[in-house]
């Protein structure tokens, strides 16, 4: 897993992903050691659906911040990209400030 600084919303956003495929491909490992082979596959899923979701935030990440015009033209057809983005400047402002208060 690479990582990065946070600098902004969105980066907040990918290492959020990145932690939670973390965490699921940890479960998976457990899932293929114990042998159960329901769980194994659904935990594969999960982590391959994660995983999907890391390169989907870092390229929207990319479009933000290299072009900014053809981001805010694709938010305004997909709204919920627009609403993700929104939420994600809410979360990364409450994680800043708890980061300053300690």
């Amino acid at each position: 897993m690479k990582s990065y600084p946070i600098k902004n919303e969105l980066d907040f956003l990918i290492a959020r992903a990145e932690s939670e495929r973390s965490e699921m491909q940890t479960l998976l490992d457990t899932s293929r050691r114990d042998g159960d082979y329901w769980r194994e596959k659904a935990t594969a899923k999960l982590a391959t659906f994660l995983g999907l979701e890391v390169q989907f935030l870092s390229r929207l990440a990319e479009l933000e911040s290299d072009y900014p015009e053809l981001a805010a033209a694709i938010e305004e057809r997909k709204r919920y990209l627009a609403a993700l983005v929104s939420e994600a400047r809410a979360m990364y402002a409450a994680w800043q400030g708890a980061a300053e208060q300690t």
